[in-house]
């Protein structure tokens, strides 16, 4: 990486097989444009220790890797706030959001920096690994936002289309009044949909002009991790329609949830 170079900082929170993480990595390392950092959270205290120690000899071989190791699980919005507020500096900072068992194709740094010339924001399509599906390998759902939406700023109350990769400049995070990142049913962060949860507000405070939707692949979505997982689709679903109304709440109404 040169000197005085913009860099994209990939924030990658994680927990779970060794074999995923190590390919993320990889991804990284494959990045034809080198001018990167990535700050990996390992979310996962009962890992395997013989795993662990795999993953520090390849982070202490990339001074380009930080990683930060919770002694117990703190989900993965915590993880990214934790990064982007307390260890990351600078408002113009370009962040990237990457989940440690997805990975990046090729050319994703080179086109986020050169998108970065010209945006604040940016939300790209990615590709599905389901390899069992007949939509292995196949795009997803993300697209330009419709005029009404952005012109009546109403990201919420639209389906979810500003997916991976998700960037933005550390100061669209830390803007985010710190109650948004809060589950108030639990008092936690939020730990289902949560990228909505930052995702979300950012659109809504930032001038649709510094606003980009990338066409063009650079994220792939390891859809054969979530059926690993169980995700709860109905879980997910719920906590999405919290989320967005505190969305409404926080960035509409500037109010606060009672307690």
């Amino acid at each position: 990486m040169k000197n005085n170079r913009r860099v994209v900082n990939f924030v990658v929170p994680f927990r779970g097989r060794f074999e995923l993480i190590e390919r993320c990595i990889q991804s990284l390392f494959s990045q034809v444009n080198e001018d990167w950092l990535a700050h990996i959270v390992e979310d996962d205290s009962d890992w395997d220790a013989t795993d662990r120690k795999r993953l520090r000899v390849i982070v202490d071989s990339e001074p380009r890797i930080t990683l930060y190791e919770n002694s117990e699980r703190q989900g993965p919005l915590h993880n990214v706030y934790n990064v982007i507020v307390n260890h990351l500096k600078g408002d113009d900072t370009i962040v990237a959001q990457l989940d440690g068992d997805d990975w990046l194709l090729p050319n994703a740094t080179g086109i986020v920096l050169d998108l970065h010339k010209v945006f604040d924001v940016t939300y790209g399509q990615f590709l599905r690994h389901a390899p069992w599906t007949a939509w292995n390998m196949k795009a997803g759902q993300c697209r330009d936002y419709p005029k009404g939406v952005l012109e009546a700023n109403s990201f919420e109350d639209f389906p979810w289309i500003a997916s991976h990769l998700k960037t933005f400049k550390r100061k669209n995070f830390t803007d985010i009044p710190y109650e948004s990142f809060i589950d108030p049913r639990c008092g936690n962060f939020w730990d289902s949909a949560y990228d909505q949860a930052f995702m979300l507000p950012i659109l809504k405070m930032t001038d649709n002009n510094l606003i980009h939707f990338n066409p063009i692949p650079i994220y792939i979505y390891n859809m054969e991790q979530r059926k690993a997982e169980h995700v709860q689709e109905d879980k997910q679903l719920e906590t999405e329609k919290y989320i967005r109304e505190a969305v409404k709440l926080y960035i509409d109404q500037g109010k606060r949830f009672e307690n």
